[in-house]
């Protein structure tokens, strides 16, 4: 069976939250300044003193054009193989072989460390790899892609003894940052506004153990309350009237 000193601990735990939501609620503007305040600090951040980068992504089917379709150890062999593939694309032959292509064809000069810093390649699928570089230039971006995929095509061949795996996706030359996202990031600062507002006066309110109600009194001290005086608010007209006599 509950106790009495139970039920009463229960009691003020319930009106507690209680007293919390009706504190929130009363607070509602300022929790609205809080998001707004929040959200607008991150925009501006995002917007102005993060550099933005781009994404450019090319793929490739590690299973060579002269495996049978039909053959599913050929097929097997090639999901195994990605891993050792991976590794290949991103070799330092392959990254050296790239930076050439580049300043060949394109007259850009990369050094092997830039490349490797820019590169990240993946395993998403079976028998299909990843490619996707990073950066501040979009075109740089683009053209370190396809290099790189060039070449890791080339060196696949050299090292299998076998006809090189397919391009089934060449980079293209990003139009839209993939980073900073800002929609995101000033929903992630309204958010975190909200809690931190909200925080500051849930703190405040459970800090508080001042006796305010009859409820408190009774929750508090376990009495009941006898009598309650009310605080009589002067109104309007009298205040004038003390103004006036006060001036006379």
């Amino acid at each position: 069976m509950v106790n009495e000193q139970d039920k009463r601990e229960l009691m003020e735990n319930e009106i507690d939250l209680f007293d919390l939501l009706n504190t929130l609620l009363r607070k509602w503007w300022v929790l609205l300044i809080g998001i707004f305040v929040g959200g607008g600090v991150f925009f501006f951040v995002s917007w102005k003193f993060i550099i933005p980068t781009y994404e450019s992504t090319a793929m490739l089917y590690m299973v060579s054009s002269s495996v049978s379709i039909s053959s599913l150890a050929d097929l097997q062999i090639g999901s195994e193989l990605a891993e050792d593939f991976n590794k290949i694309v991103a070799s330092k032959t392959v990254i050296d072989r790239a930076s050439e292509r580049l300043q060949r064809e394109s007259d850009k000069t990369f050094t092997r460390k830039e490349i490797e810093e820019m590169l990240q390649v993946s395993n998403e699928a079976t028998r299909m790899l990843v490619l996707t570089t990073t950066g501040e230039d979009p075109e740089d971006v683009c053209d370190v892609a396809n290099a790189v995929a060039e070449e890791a095509v080339a060196r696949i061949a050299e090292i299998t003894k076998s006809d090189p795996p397919s391009i089934v996706e060449r980079a293209e030359v990003a139009t839209i940052p993939s980073n900073p996202n800002i929609p995101k990031n000033t929903l992630i600062g309204a958010l975190l506004g909200f809690v931190l507002t909200a925080g500051f006066f849930t703190v405040r309110h459970i800090t508080n153990d001042n006796i305010r109600t009859e409820e408190d009194v009774e929750n508090t001290l376990g009495l009941k309350t006898l009598v309650v005086i009310p605080i009589e608010r002067p109104s309007r007209s009298h205040k004038q009237k003390s103004g006036g006599e006060t001036h006379e």
